[in-house]
């Protein structure tokens, strides 16, 4: 097998040449975490630059599919982002040698039979082997998605649930017990169930185990059987996010209040509002399925066992999102009807009837019964 394939020399290439690859530009990408976690914002922003090109070069690889392009386009941008944040944290503007746009190759243009949707039908990309390089493509993108995700949440606790916290303490407090608990809910039970996730995926690489031949079923039906943890957040996330603008409001007018702390936040850690991160999970919950059924999809039929894991995982994990995207409908569709009748009241339009719904209104004429 021809090796020559980053750089965009063709060539066919084993499973373990493609891992090799992979491995190389996620070691960096997990140095320049680790970095970051030490505080080293200089090294961190180097390291994620370096980790944004071996990304960047892999997308000149022959072997490269869709699904595998779309991944990779997402770490690049991750790591872009990571030279931002952490260069700005390390005291102020990027140098020229550690901007992304200048020191990285530009994105090799993505031809129709490579696109994020996958290879065309009936096709078949040259390198791609089910169980193979693709299946390990997955996993190492739902380890790390997870990763980045917990790291979210964590990000979310340190800052604004500790500094709203310390703020009960004073006389002038950000929000009562009350809004403190609406605000955070479950929230540490997500970070403690996303920390179990990981835990149990990094255990199924022990003792060297190839990605591509991890056996993470277990690992996922065993997150999946607590995923209901998700459900209790999502129910009560439109009145968090609701009471997050109520007090950005009020904090504005006053001064002080939560909007300084994110203003505070993002001019000391490059941190996202407070409702940035409150919506994550609910993404978190729905982008669970997609990957689980990708996963499943590059399982070989012969792991039996592997298989039907990923299957009850799968089956578990789509109840909840569904639930999920069925509470935010109903609670969307409230928050719309609550407007049209508040804009009709501004308009002058005084009526003891009830708006029911936003649309087309169909008039069906009733057809008599005896026929005439």
């Amino acid at each position: 097998a021809g090796g020559g394939v980053v750089g965009g020399t063709v060539g066919e290439v084993s499973v373990a040449e493609k891992e090799g690859m992979l491995d190389k530009a996620f070691s960096l990408a997990e140095d320049a975490r680790r970095e970051e976690r030490l505080g080293s914002g200089a090294k961190a922003a180097v390291a994620f630059r370096e980790a944004a090109k071996a990304f960047r070069d892999l997308l000149q690889a022959e072997w490269v599919s869709g699904e595998e392009r779309f991944v990779i386009e997402e770490q690049i941008a991750v790591c872009c982002q990571g030279v931002e944040d952490t260069a700005r944290a390390a005291g102020g503007s990027l140098s020229a040698s550690l901007r992304p746009s200048s020191s990285l190759p530009a994105t090799t243009e993505v031809p129709a039979s490579a696109s994020r949707e996958g290879p065309a039908s009936g096709s078949k990309t040259k390198g791609s082997k089910t169980g193979g390089g693709n299946r390990g493509m997955v996993i190492r993108e739902l380890l790390e998605s997870e990763r980045t995700y917990h790291g979210k949440l964590s990000t979310l606790h340190r800052i604004y649930r500790t500094r709203l916290a310390e703020s009960l303490q004073t006389l002038s407090p950000v929000t009562n017990q009350e809004q403190f608990d609406r605000l955070f809910s479950n929230t540490k039970d997500l970070e403690v169930h996303s920390a179990a996730l990981i835990r149990s995926l990094e255990a199924s690489f022990s003792g060297g185990t190839p990605p591509h031949d991890a056996q993470v079923g277990e690992a996922v039906l065993r997150s999946m059987h607590h995923v209901s943890v998700y459900s209790s957040y999502t129910e009560r996330l439109s009145d968090a996010m609701a009471l997050v603008e109520l007090l950005r409001a009020k904090s504005v007018a006053a001064g002080g209040g939560l909007a300084a702390i994110e203003a505070e936040a993002k001019e000391s850690d490059g941190a996202q509002a407070m409702d940035w991160y409150l919506i994550e999970p609910f993404q978190r919950c729905l982008r669970y399925p997609m990957l689980i059924e990708r996963l499943l999809r590059e399982t070989p039929p012969e792991t039996a066992r592997e298989r039907a894991a990923l299957s009850e995982a799968l089956e578990i994990v789509t109840r909840v999102a569904e639930d999920a995207n069925k509470a935010r409908d109903a609670r969307d569709s409230v928050g719309t009807l609550g407007r049209i009748r508040e804009a009709l009241d501004r308009e002058g339009f005084v009526s003891s009837a009830k708006v029911v719904r936003k649309g087309l209104l169909t008039r069906v004429r009733r057809v008599p019964t005896d026929g005439v």
